[in-house]
């Protein structure tokens, strides 16, 4: 049985950057998306009273509009169950009627992408099932990490240290929640900071489901010809060929490659 804690989601959307602004869980408050000098406000019931309190606070900010729209519809899909074969993937107000036969990975992704759903996640798990199937990597670092799941599905998978790392402040918030909320506080390390600051870093497996650019920069680095293994993905076809292209120029092999309606592309690849 499921009974999704979400149920209507009451979104703000303003231009410029919040300096004051509620504490998680106030009034209805699910959190605040901030990018590029847009933000966006999530609260759970309307919220008209709070936001004018803050554009007070914050009179560098202004709303450009309101939204109203079910949960399920801002997340692309039903919040479900993800068999990955060891281990499953469910939200955690998912209740399961017979006792589990394999361990659960329990991800809240509240209003940040990454349910896990999407043709580039999925394709990241069967590159990183393969990944630690060849040569299990002891530190992973997740490149965009939004919710969290590939960092908590590679310490699932036997990772000892893993780096968790997105640009967006919500998303880090929603990550740690996840990794408290699996006890893996002891390998899953999440930071807020540019992807670009930690490729350097000595890690055995590169999972990178992230901007074009960022792969782009990553093969030209230094570090990218030490061994190790990486998986890039949410390429589009054109982008997809370049980074092919770049990966053998470098001298790196691809392992595997998989493809979605010829639209989203993801390579398994070492470099030796």
């Amino acid at each position: 049985m499921s009974s999704c804690p979400y149920s209507d989601l009451f979104i703000y959307y303003c231009r410029g950057n919040l300096t004051h602004g509620p504490a998680m869980g106030q009034s209805g408050f699910l959190g605040a998306w901030e990018e590029e000098g847009d933000c966006f406000l999530f609260f759970a019931q309307p919220a008209d009273h709070i936001v004018q309190c803050l554009l007070k606070k914050n009179p560098a900010i202004e709303l450009v509009d309101t939204y109203q729209m079910p949960y399920e519809q801002w997340q692309g899909r039903p919040v479900a169950i993800i068999d990955v074969g060891p281990f499953l993937i469910a939200p955690p107000w998912h209740t399961f009627e017979q006792p589990l036969e394999k361990p659960c990975l329990w991800l809240d992704p509240g209003v940040v992408f990454g349910n896990g759903q999407h043709p580039t996640t999925l394709h990241c798990l069967e590159a990183m099932k393969l990944a630690f199937a060849r040569r299990r990597p002891g530190r992973v670092v997740d490149l965009g990490t939004g919710t969290g799941v590939l960092a908590l599905v590679a310490a699932m998978l036997g990772a000892e240290k893993v780096l968790a790392v997105d640009l967006n402040l919500l998303a880090t918030v929603v990550a740690r929640g996840n990794v408290c909320r699996n006890s893996l506080q002891d390998r899953v390390l999440v930071v807020q900071g540019r992807a670009d600051k930690f490729m350097d870093l000595p890690f055995e497996l590169v999972v990178s489901n992230i901007h074009y650019d960022v792969m782009a920069l990553m093969i030209e680095a230094e570090s990218f010809r030490k061994p190790k293994q990486f998986v890039f993905s949410g390429l589009f076809r054109s982008q997809a060929h370049t980074i092919e292209n770049r990966l053998r120029q470098s001298g790196a092999r691809i392992v595997e490659t998989w493809q979605k309606d010829g639209i989203w592309h993801t390579f398994l690849a070492e470099s030796v």
